[in-house]
């Protein structure tokens, strides 16, 4: 491999070159199943939380929940497709266009807990945490190829899960830790 100029590179930025080729083609390789879980777990809280704050709101946020995976599904299909016909691995365009992916996902998870949280004192809120803990739980096996990946899906997520608890934490966090 020759560099700029010329000259070889070191070989420690050959290794980190194709350990980020490695890391980039995992996460793109883990999408499709991140998508279904996306997908059940959204009509999972939709349809659960729909007598609460109404079909309009939560099935209107299933449907941008949706909308973001269909569009991150259909890019990493495109990127596999396209790394493949013109011979070359997965590199940094791809892996800040799915950084941003995770970030969108993320935010519209963050929703959940920011408008749609049930509230304090009540079973319901019991089973949105643990939902939302869950989704934040699985997201770590399919993003932990890359620290900051993982770090911009789960940032908005749980501080607007942290806010909520702490603006109502007399009621709530009794109720979830007992």
């Amino acid at each position: 491999m020759v560099g700029v100029e010329g000259h070889t590179p070191p070989v420690a930025s050959v290794i980190a070159e194709r350990v980020l080729h490695e890391q980039v083609r995992l996460l793109y390789q883990a999408l499709p199943l991140a998508f279904m879980a996306t997908l059940l777990n959204g009509i999972i809280l939709a349809w659960f939380l729909a007598d609460l704050f109404g079909p309009t709101l939560c099935w209107g946020w299933f449907a941008l929940l949706s909308g973001i995976g269909l569009a991150r599904y259909v890019h990493a299909q495109y990127a596999r497709r396209r790394a493949q016909r013109l011979g070359r691995r997965l590199g940094r365009r791809e892996l800040h266009l799915f950084n941003l992916g995770s970030l969108s996902a993320g935010l519209c998870w963050s929703l959940v807990p920011g408008f749609m949280l049930p509230p304090s004192a009540s079973q319901n809120l019991i089973i949105v945490v643990v939902v939302i803990s869950g989704i934040a739980a699985g997201s770590i096996s399919t993003l932990a190829y890359r620290r900051t990946t993982v770090l911009y899906f789960l940032a908005p997520l749980l501080t607007a899960l942290g806010v909520h608890l702490i603006e109502r934490s007399s009621d709530a966090l009794g109720l979830i830790t007992g």
